[in-house]
């Protein structure tokens, strides 16, 4: 009678929308027409933005463009990775959905058409992507970790190109005067990088190679590195 579809990130064909007599169903993370696409949760951490949601459409032909039955907003913690964000709207599709379902079958809700002027397109992520641009100030750097948690994870280069995963980090109040961006330095048993405006505090990283570390097992291990540029 209905398919229903969520976090698929692809295109569904003709052939296979017109086999439920009810038609195809979404459940997108996104208020649509905003972040169409198989990376919205990631692009709204990204982009710095307050608020997201979930969307429950009819699928068209077209990626993510099809008229709507239902949204819900929520606001994004200032703290928000692409995993607890996840799991907040997977949670909330999966509870409003059901109740949603015996109207949308009966005809009681109809789907609205988008307003397709005011659509926006995320893109399919790669490894690449979660690449660190120290050059950028620190706050975008702290959404950039944070929207590739928990992947592929922020990753940036050793002096010895061995890659190095950002995996948690806060933005810090020390100064990054006299720093270049993408210097890595100790400093009170803490391990911090700074930005082109700004630094940040590491709370959890990776070497190449080496299991997840605490600051302290990083310095301990990793001593030589205090003042190295990263890239």
């Amino acid at each position: 009678d209905v398919f229903i579809v969520a976090s698929y990130g692809k295109i569904i064909s003709d052939a296979v929308l017109s086999i439920p007599k009810q038609g195809c169903i979404n459940v997108h993370t996104s208020l649509l027409p905003a972040y169409r696409g198989p990376s919205p949760i990631q692009q709204v951490i990204l982009d710095q933005q307050e608020q997201t949601g979930i969307t429950i459409m009819k699928m068209d032909a077209k990626m993510d463009h099809g008229p709507l039955y239902f949204q819900k907003a929520i606001d994004i913690a200032s703290n928000e990775t692409y995993r607890s964000l996840h799991s907040k709207l997977a949670h909330i599709g999966a509870d409003v959905l059901p109740k949603l379902l015996p109207d949308i079958m009966k005809g009681n809700l109809k789907a609205k058409e988008q307003d397709h002027s005011a659509a926006t397109v995320t893109k399919i992520i790669k490894k690449d992507d979660a690449r660190i641009n120290w050059e950028q100030p620190s706050d975008v750097i702290d959404a950039h970790i944070r929207a590739y948690y928990d992947w592929p994870i922020a990753w940036t280069l050793l002096e010895d190109d061995k890659r190095l995963k950002i995996i948690q980090a806060s933005l810090s109040a020390h100064s990054s005067e006299n720093k270049e961006p993408g210097q890595l330095f100790f400093l009170d048993g803490g391990v911090f990088i700074t930005t082109k405006k700004g630094a940040l505090e590491i709370h959890s990283l990776q070497v190449e190679g080496k299991k997840v570390m605490t600051p302290k097992n990083f310095i301990d291990g990793f001593h030589r590195f205090d003042g190295t540029k990263l890239s």
